[in-house]
Parts: C-alpha cells; structure tokens; sequence
C-alpha cells in the first residue's frame, strides 16, 4: 500500500528587502556571545538615504515576524533584533540583575550597526515579557532633552520581576544622573532642574514601590510628555 504523500508545507516568504541572519558579536562587557539578525528595507542597497533603526529583543523569537511585517507594509526602516545568547540568559539582561546589558546595548551593539549601516539617528526600542521590562528600564533611565530611543513599544512587561532594592537603586542612579558634573555650567544646571521638576528623578521607581498600577501610570504621561509614547505595557 502506498503511503499517502505528505502535506505539502507553506513556501518561505520571499522578502523584497533582504535580510542577515546568524551575526554574532562577543561583548566586552559581560563577555558573552549573542547572535542577532539585520532587516534592510526594499531599495537600501541602490540609495543612499539613511533609514531610523528598530531594536529587538529576543531575536530567536521576534525576528521573522518583525521583519516580514517590516517587509510587506514596505516600512523604510532598519531592524536589528538581537537574540537572548545562551541558556536563559534573558533572565539576567533583561533584568534588574543584568544592568551591564543596557551598556551593551548603547556603547556595543548599537553603536557598532550604526556605524556598518546607513542609520538616521532615530531609535526605537521594542521587547515582550522581559524585554518588555528592560524596555521599562531604558525609559526610566533616560536624562535630559534629547532621548537616546525615540520611540518604546513594550508589550506584557514583565514588572513583576522587580524588587524593593532594584527599584531604590535606580532612584539612586536617575538621581546622580539629574546632577550636573559642573554645576558651575548653567546649561548642565538648567538640565538637572528640569529633570527633578518634570519627575524624571527617581518618580517611576517610588511609584514602582507603591505597586505595578502606581508605576503604570507614571510611566504612561512621563513617556508622553517626552514624545516617547507607550503602545502597550503589561504589568
């Protein structure tokens, strides 16, 4: 008897921009290995023009899906979506424990694709679950009037995971942040001032301390104000 044949599986999507899958870079800072994938938008390699770059968290999950949405709404933007490395690790970087990521991210990785690629300077920052909450993290981070992520879309953050102390050290770190390192510069002062006058000094991190609803709606009208809106946060 002849075996039925199998089914026939869905043919690949054939992107029109073009994709790098399988990079790697070892970090100095924490010294590990971590994969990540690029997307080039549809006519990056005929121009000249430079394209806002999205980063990804968790790039073993998220890549073929961002991508191919980035794809097929022809979206001109660059996508970088670095993977989580090995083990779980996503559970130190993306996590209070894992603090060094966040340099990683802005002194490493980024940096190293805008100098490879034809970026604009415009960043977006996008993560699930854990990446949702070190998205979290890079927000309450951010000092000053010119933001190093333009734009956060973080979906079912995983606040839960914090603790009393991670949240006493961030206020600590966004505090020192705030000071100016010459308080005789009237610029640097000025920028201090606003900081603790908008709440960007330590205000998420006190609410988090009240509970996951308290800090949600801190973050929410901080981002804003900011020109750095929230699409959806979980707690």
């Amino acid at each position: 008897m002849t075996p039925p044949a199998a089914a026939a599986s869905a043919p690949a999507y054939q992107y029109q921009g073009s994709v790098q899958r399988a990079l790697t870079f070892t970090s100095k800072i924490t010294g590990i290995e971590y994969p990540y994938h690029v997307y080039l938008p549809v006519g990056y390699a005929a121009s000249s023009e430079r394209y806002p770059l999205l980063v990804a968290t968790d790039g073993q999950w998220s890549f073929p899906a961002f991508a191919r949405m980035l794809d097929q709404r022809r979206k001109p933007m660059i996508l970088v979506s670095i993977e989580q490395g090995p083990g779980d690790r996503r559970a130190i970087d993306y996590t209070p424990k894992g603090a060094a990521y966040m340099r990683v991210l802005k002194e490493e990785l980024i940096p190293m694709v805008e100098a490879r690629y034809r970026t604009s300077g415009v960043r977006s920052f996008t993560g699930t679950s854990y990446g949702g909450l070190l998205g979290g993290l890079l927000l309450n981070a951010e000092t000053g009037e010119q933001p190093y992520f333009s734009h956060y879309l973080l979906f079912d953050a995983a606040f839960w995971a914090l603790r009393r102390e991670h949240l006493q050290q961030t206020t600590q770190l966004r505090c020192a942040a705030a000071e100016p390192a010459d308080p005789r510069d009237p610029e640097q002062r000025h920028h201090g001032q606003r900081a603790r006058r908008e709440g960007l000094c330590g205000t998420l991190a006190e609410a988090w301390l009240r509970g996951p609803e308290a800090g949600l709606q801190v973050l929410r009208p901080q981002a804003r104000r900011r020109g750095r809106p929230v699409l959806r946060l979980g707690d």
